[in-house]
């Protein structure tokens, strides 16, 4: 960790995907999400050119965590499963 704080803010949207995911898969998302902030989250982070605002993409168990970043704050947009990737996309141009 760069001994900075970093907020995490969570849009409605990734609210509402994460009030419909199971706690033992959450708890897996939580911990990736915190290291995403800590900027020590072991797997690819990905920028996606497609969308507005070129969010970034990180995979977390058999989900995908859509997120933004700006000094001292990581705002997650949305958390959904891999294989609703495109209809998450579509819905976000």
């Amino acid at each position: 960790m760069n001994g900075k704080s970093v907020r995490i803010e969570l849009s409605r949207r990734a609210q509402r995907d994460i009030d419909d995911i199971p706690d033992a898969e959450f708890e897996i998302i939580k911990n990736d999400i915190k290291r995403i902030a800590e900027g020590a989250f072991p797997g690819e982070i990905k920028m996606i050119h497609a969308l507005p605002g070129r969010p970034l993409q990180a995979d977390s168990g058999r989900y995908r965590v859509l997120c933004r970043r700006s000094p001292g704050l990581l705002e997650i947009i949305s958390v959904f499963p891999k294989k609703q990737q495109s209809k998450v996309f579509r819905s976000l141009k």
